[in-house]
């Protein structure tokens, strides 16, 4: 049991009520007498973070419990430390007082295993490896321009915000399908495969992304469930994983047909940018073009020889037939350039309306308007207070209002 005494700075003060900083500075030095040559705990390393300022940052966990750690960049190390690494740690408790949190101020670190959850990752990747689950000529391909993107992932998390800024970003055109599923804790592996089968069942989709945000290896763990794999394997639609940072590798990724680094890597390697697919129509009308008039030159040198070859009256039939024939190969020819002309204009015109249809300006027009505090758009009354002064932009002008 720990005792706290109240402390009063002003001896006048009659109020003896203590302040949070006060708390937690006598529970500090309450913990640091009680626990004054320091401790050794046995535990599993857990959320290893090496700071670019060289401290490091970690959780000490056992089966039911955990403790935040900290050992400062002069401390050495003997060994390297991975996830789910088995060790004891010496220490001394200390209270980081701006979140009143209690933790261990490391000194050293013996490794003394590697843990369960390390263990059973292995063995699951060397199985299915062996099985040929993870085989690259097995791998769906991703499609250039899909018309329709399955997304599963919590609307909870960032990644949902992410993937869906980039897709809008880069082709606000595409269709996007949300199944919301549960990411990590109990229930999350059978949600996810349950995910996985109600696109297939639907074939409502061209390709999935199948992502979630950053964790520690406990968060990430549905990710690296048998029955995950499987289901991701057993998929018709390709399937983009995009799980974690860019260093967090689950057994998810391995499988999947096609691995993104993070949540918005996977949208942009899920669909091409507008600027790409016009370069691409310019490009496809210059080479038409000059493929076309390639063609034209090189018949028209044909006709050339032809006429001036010796015998030319004794073939005169043969000539006014090829000469026909060139006609109708150039009709041919233009038809079908009119033609594919024809549909990449319907197709850019979709495109222009489509971002038409996304141009705020247009939105004005129809009557709306556009609230800045500060130069930042409001887009909630939580942030006005009475006597804020705000623009207010019309479609013809911008006027000035305070809140009342």
């Amino acid at each position: 049991m720990l005792t706290l005494k109240k402390i009063n700075n002003e001896p006048n003060n009659q109020n003896s009520d203590l302040s949070v900083s006060q708390l937690n500075a006598e529970i500090g030095k309450t913990l640091a007498g009680m626990y004054s040559n320091g401790v050794k705990v046995f535990g599993e390393i857990s959320s290893w973070n090496k700071h670019t300022s060289g401290h490091k940052y970690f959780t000490l966990k056992d089966e039911s419990s955990q403790i935040k750690c900290v050992m400062w960049k002069d401390k050495s190390l003997s060994s390297d430390i991975q996830e789910g690494s088995k060790v004891i740690v010496s220490a001394n408790i200390r209270v980081y007082s701006p979140r009143g949190e209690y933790q261990l101020d490391c000194l050293s670190i013996e490794i003394i295993g590697i843990g369960g959850l390390f263990l059973q990752y292995e063995k699951l990747k060397s199985r299915l490896l062996s099985e040929g689950l993870f085989d690259n000529n097995l791998k769906k391909d991703i499609p250039l321009y899909p018309n329709r993107i399955g997304v599963i992932t919590s609307i909870n998390g960032a990644a949902f915000h992410d993937i869906l800024t980039t897709l809008s970003r880069r082709m606000p055109v595409v269709d996007v399908v949300i199944r919301p599923t549960l990411v990590q804790g109990i229930g999350a592996k059978e949600d996810i495969v349950n995910a996985i089968i109600d696109f297939n069942k639907l074939k409502n989709v061209d390709v999935i992304i199948l992502g979630r945000g950053g964790g520690s290896v406990e968060d990430l763990w549905a990710f690296n469930e048998e029955l995950v794999a499987r289901a991701i394997y057993d998929s018709e639609i390709p399937i983009i994983s995009a799980i974690g940072h860019e260093v967090d590798f689950t057994i998810a990724d391995f499988v999947s047909d096609l691995r993104a680094a993070t949540p918005t890597a996977a949208a942009e390697l899920a669909v091409r940018s507008v600027e790409d697919l016009n370069s691409r129509i310019n490009f496809y009308y210059k080479s038409l073009n000059k493929n076309i008039f390639k063609k034209i030159e090189i018949e028209r040198i044909r006709i050339n020889n032809l006429i001036n070859s010796y015998g030319i009256i004794r073939v005169s039939d043969h000539l006014s037939n090829n000469i026909q024939k060139i006609d109708e190969l150039i009709i041919e020819l233009d038809n079908k350039v009119n033609l594919i002309f024809e549909k990449f204009n319907i197709k850019i015109f979709n495109l222009i309306n489509s971002l038409n249809i996304l141009n705020p300006e247009n939105v004005l027009i129809r009557g709306y308007a556009i609230l800045q505090k500060e130069n930042e758009i409001v887009s909630s009354t939580s942030e006005l207070e009475k006597g804020d002064i705000v623009l207010i932009t019309l479609q013809d002008g911008i006027i000035s209002s305070e809140i009342k």
